[in-house]
């Protein structure tokens, strides 16, 4: 019945059955215990294991609570089991007897399968159905340890392989009808040999807490001795990626505690992004590390690995402060392998948070090569003992980790800056922080922004690295207390194929605002860099036969041509084209008929093509970047269209070709705003105006007002010198508004009234004194006309008057009499 699955099922050449005497002769015997901390018992387990490099099982330990003779058996076959078929046939037999137990908290040893010892290749997963003909194999529930762990999750693993989390099986022997119970851990343990040297014992013995579940007893294996990310990824790219749970805060101390799982790819941990609330000075930060879970571990000093020690500035609350990736000692995780983490700082200003909905080893941020889960927060330094240890927590900040790729083009965006910063910082440090600030920001961006979240899973866009560096030149500085450093900031970017570099760096580009923005907050700084432009540009194709839309490869070779021509025409007006895309064709004018010069009429048909140009432009000075476009393709059309032409035969059925650029809103390029940490003067200035223009009119106000009532009491006085019931005169009245506005008095003022009480008071074309003709300005005045009705006064004109002193009576009033009357003398009693 026995098959031996090492020749038979994984390897089948005679290099790796040459393999299997080669580990058996030199290497030393190692294992992988689970636990013997049981809660359930029932007939049989069945679980997976992965291995991570070629190993040789050669025996297994099984348990049970009794201290008797028990039957066992145990099946195997070379791939995952269905936790949803529950029958024997698959399985093959690989040993079978009778064996006395070991009792609580022990292992009972099973040693010379059938058939030999058993070899699984690195990288193979294989399938284990262990049974009893009794319900005393014991076992452990794992669902009351981790809430979300589920089967085939990682249960326990080390350097070599992972045993995943199985089912239990309710009965015996196995049938169809049988219950299989998911979510169960196997407890036993694993004997092997693999390809490496025996670790070297201690001189003095350690001792440490128990172990927890999800814990290996192995000793802790030097880096050195697994494989590095590219060899298991198969590549020799790697993509930068990072993870961030929150910068909430809410509470704090020393140190975080935490664990991270692979998922179904391995990574490599590189660097740390923590939470602290200290800005005015360095801080100094220690990283721990250890496989597996760490509960059980929090105090132990000796379980932990010291992989990082770095003193570095506190970007303060709200911000993350990375830990550089040459102070960080990478971890490297296989597939659904667990790994913890502890950060602490000398002093306590480590922030995390609480969240009493959350438990301890839940995830509290994941993506699809990672996930952070729930740890505790420690009160003291370096470790604390168990009163000061507060659970669950939640690790404040960012996991960076690598992953493999295929090796993709990289595409770097420029962003400029003026920095303005105090003279006690110094470039190397002004140039180091704010690369960090930039790519800090871009990877959150990156997680908030689901645009970008788009291109990093449908285009694999990454982010590499962000890097600084002086630029040549000077620039104002704020104050005799500031310097001014002018600053490129370079972002270097990771893509697929799918995806153009001119698109990307447009994007990115766009967002100079939002790394501006974060920035700000640390610095005077004033963007000074390239902008992204666009707009879009209508080509129509007309063709005597029947037109046709472009294929991929066409398409590809029309916006290549249209770009190198752009390109050509616009390099002395310092823009640059990033991108022409085609975003729409369709064919028009199918059915036309047009008549030629012989009379004839021939069938014609045009392709419309509708393309985006994408470009970059630093000012100043600002440029329509539409008016360039059109102005280029205007100005040598021939050539134009002869680059399309040279671009694919496609284009020779087409007699002629226009281009027409239409503008979109908003493509004139500005200046980018002035973006500073402290408010600017502009505005005090702009409200001290303001209240000087309020005040002035004010006062303009009260002084008119004053005028009026002077003037009113004036005409009053003149008043009392006429005869109030005469129509002699007619006065025209004047508001307060004719002081400001003389087009709102009533009547045109055109000469002068004096008597004994005033020298002078002016009158108005209203008044029927003085009068002559218009068409005979030096006939005489008649007093029988002093009282006849002209008309319309606008067919008059006043020339002057002479009065006497007039009584209260109408009787006593005098009118002269004048004869070859001379304007241009001024009247006498």
């Amino acid at each position: 019945m026995m098959i031996n699955i090492s020749q038979s099922e994984i390897f089948d050449n005679d290099h790796e059955r040459e393999l299997s005497g080669k580990i058996t002769s030199t290497f030393c015997p190692l294992n992988l215990e689970t636990t013997y901390k049981d809660n359930l018992g029932s007939y049989g387990n069945m679980f997976d294991i992965k291995t991570y490099q070629t190993i040789e099982l050669f025996g297994m330990d099984i348990y049970t609570d009794l201290t008797k003779e028990v039957f066992y058996e145990i099946y195997t076959k070379p791939v995952s089991f269905n936790e949803t078929e529950s029958k024997l046939s698959g399985w093959e037999l690989l040993k079978a007897g009778a064996v006395k137990g070991n009792g609580v908290g022990k292992g009972t040893p099973i040693r010379d399968f059938i058939g030999g010892n058993m070899i699984i290749e690195g990288g193979k997963t294989a399938s284990f159905y262990v049974t009893l003909n009794t319900t005393d194999l014991r076992y452990r529930n794992v669902q009351s340890d981790i809430k979300f762990i589920q089967t085939g999750d990682r249960f326990i693993h080390n350097e070599d392989l992972q045993i995943l989390v199985g089912v239990s099986v309710g009965e015996y022997p196995l049938a169809e009808t049988t219950t299989l119970f998911g979510r169960r851990g196997w407890s036993g343990a694993l004997h092997y040999k693999a390809d490496r040297p025996c670790p070297k014992p201690t001189f003095s013995p350690t001792t440490s807490n128990p172990p927890s579940i999800f814990i290996t007893k192995q000793p802790t294996i030097s880096p050195t001795s697994r494989p590095d990310l590219k060899t298991l990824a198969g590549t020799d790219c790697l993509q930068n990626r990072a993870l961030l749970t929150t910068y909430d805060g809410g509470t704090g101390a020393y140190g975080s505690m935490f664990t991270v799982t692979a998922k179904e790819e391995p990574i490599s941990i590189t660097s740390l992004s923590f939470h602290t609330d200290y800005s005015e000075g360095n801080v100094t930060a220690i990283v721990y590390n250890k496989g597996g879970d760490f509960v059980g571990y929090e105090n132990n000093y000796s379980a932990w690995r010291k992989i990082s020690k770095s003193t570095l500035k506190g970007s303060g609350d709200g911000h993350g402060s990375r830990i550089e990736p040459d102070n960080f000692e990478p971890v490297l995780l296989f597939p659904h392998e667990t790994s913890s983490f502890y950060i602490t700082l000398t002093t306590a200003d480590i922030r995390y948070s609480r969240d009493d909905n959350v438990i301890l080893g839940s995830p509290v941020a994941s993506n699809r090569f990672l996930v952070i889960n729930a740890g505790v927060g420690l009160a003291d330094y370096p470790f604390a003992s168990e009163f000061f240890i507060y659970s669950p927590r939640i690790f404040n900040g960012m996991v960076h980790f690598e992953t493999g790729t295929s090796c993709f083009p990289e595409q770097n965006v420029t962003y400029i800056f003026n920095i303005n910063h105090p003279l006690d910082i110094g470039e190397p440090e002004l140039l180091k922080f704010v690369a960090n600030r930039v790519e800090e920001v871009a990877r959150m961006l990156v997680l908030s922004d689901t645009k970008l979240q788009l291109l990093q899973l449908e285009h694999d866009m990454a982010i590499n690295a962000a890097s600084a560096k002086k630029r040549i030149g000077v620039c104002p500085k704020r104050n005799y207390k500031y310097l001014c450093t002018p600053v490129d900031i370079t972002l270097s970017l990771r893509h697929g194929t799918t995806l153009s570099s001119g698109r990307l760096k447009y994007i990115w580009l766009s967002l100079y605002k939002n790394i501006t923005r974060d920035i700000t907050s640390f610095f005077d700084i004033h963007y000074v860099g390239y902008l992204p432009v666009e707009t879009s540009l209508k080509v129509l194709l007309h063709s005597e036969s029947h037109a046709r839309k472009m294929a991929n490869d066409t398409t590809e070779a029309f916006q290549t041509a249209a770009a190198d021509f752009l390109q050509d025409k616009l390099i002395e007006q310092n823009i640059a084209v990033l991108e022409i895309e085609v975003t729409q064709q369709s064919v028009t004018g199918s059915n036309r008929r047009l008549q030629t010069d012989d009379g004839s009429y021939i069938h014609t048909s045009s392709l419309e093509i509708t393309s985006s140009i994408l470009g970059e432009y630093r000012p100043p000075p600002e440029k329509d970047f539409s008016g360039i476009i059109e102005d280029a393709i205007d100005s040598d059309m021939h050539d134009f269209e002869e680059a399309i032409r040279r671009s694919d035969e496609f284009f020779e059925i087409y007699n002629s070709i226009e281009a027409n650029v239409i503008v979109p809103h908003n493509l004139v390029v500005a200046h980018a705003p002035s973006r500073r940490k402290r408010t600017s003067n502009s505005t005090t200035m702009t409200l001290t105006i303001i209240l000087a223009v309020a005040i002035t009119g004010f006062l303009l106000l009260v002084v008119g007002f004053y005028y009026y009532k002077k003037k009113s009491k004036e005409q009053e006085k003149f008043n009392d010198t006429f005869f109030q019931e005469s129509s002699v005169l007619k006065e025209g009245k004047r508001g307060i508004a004719s002081l400001f506005f003389p087009s709102a008095a009533h009547s045109t003022i055109i000469g002068t009234i004096c008597d004994d009480n005033i020298s002078a008071v002016q009158w108005t074309n209203n008044e029927r004194r003085a009068i002559t003709f218009k068409d005979d300005p030096r006939k005489k005045w008649d007093e029988d006309n002093f009282n006849k009705d002209y008309g319309d006064d606008e067919d008059y004109e006043i020339m002057d008057a002479h009065v006497t002193h007039a009584s209260s009576s109408a009787s006593n009033h005098h009118s002269p009499h004048y004869s070859d009357f001379n304007p241009n003398e001024p009247p006498y009693f």
